[in-house]
């Protein structure tokens, strides 16, 4: 962890069909401690015009450029992933623990540990129809989207691709990182398991504080006292777990 009270560069990994503007106004709240990087993801946002990637490692080579300056420069650094990214970030500690500039902390949310899938079966497979009444199962994407043809015609290839990665990823066989884990979930998030949340503590030497919220799958984005449990953490105030 960073030392109390010492700043951080904070990088951030949105969800599947997210861009990085999920995190636009992140930066205010956490002003004090830390710098905010959003990290974009191939084919969402402004790199809106590349390929979609369709594996983690595919995923993982595009991240690179964004991240690594991040993890070479001045500042101790935390990553900090949502479902999908979660996945993503936990991927980039390991890469940058390798190359011995290991995270200070690694901070996910919405997701089982990697060594154990989502509590729900895959569904980027599904017909149209089946797909959408799943996405509107979870909560958290627009009616809107769910309701406009035209929207899903835009959106769910990049859905699709997205969930993908997710559900078909395989933990590789690494060692437990050097920094500890903060896991948040949401209590009726049903992603998550209480065992698959558990598994978090296997892949870090250190101490692994699950702390679970009130809130479904994005309740990151619509608690803002999620959002506070996490600047908590960063400036060395409560890390206790807890309900």
């Amino acid at each position: 962890m960073p030392e109390p009270n010492q700043r951080a560069a904070m990088l951030c990994f949105p969800y599947a069909g997210a861009s990085s503007s999920i995190y636009r106004g992140w930066q205010e709240l956490f002003a004090e401690i830390t710098d905010v990087v959003p990290v974009e993801m191939p084919g969402h946002g402004r790199r809106r015009n590349e390929p979609l990637a369709r594996s983690m490692p595919e995923l993982i080579g595009a991240l690179l450029p964004q991240a690594e300056p991040h993890a070479r420069g001045p500042l101790p650094y935390v990553l900090y992933g949502h479902s999908l990214g979660a996945l993503a970030a936990f991927e980039l500690a390991h890469a940058f623990t390798d190359a011995e500039r290991p995270p200070a902390a690694l901070i996910v949310s919405g997701r089982n540990g990697p060594s154990r899938p989502a509590a729900i079966a895959p569904i980027h497979h599904l017909p149209d129809e089946d797909f959408l009444a799943a996405l509107a199962s979870f909560g958290g994407t627009p009616l809107q989207f769910l309701t406009d043809p035209q929207l899903m015609r835009l959106f769910l290839p990049t859905l699709r691709a997205d969930l993908g990665v997710a559900e078909r990823y395989q933990r590789p066989p690494v060692d437990p990182l050097p920094c500890p884990i903060l896991s948040l979930q949401g209590t009726n998030d049903k992603f998550v398991s209480r065992d698959g949340v558990a598994a978090w503590a296997e892949e870090t030497h250190r101490d692994h504080h699950p702390i679970w919220c009130a809130g479904d799958h994005f309740f990151p984005f619509s608690h803002h006292s999620a959002r506070l449990l996490i600047r908590d953490y960063l400036w060395g105030g409560s890390r206790e777990s807890g309900e």
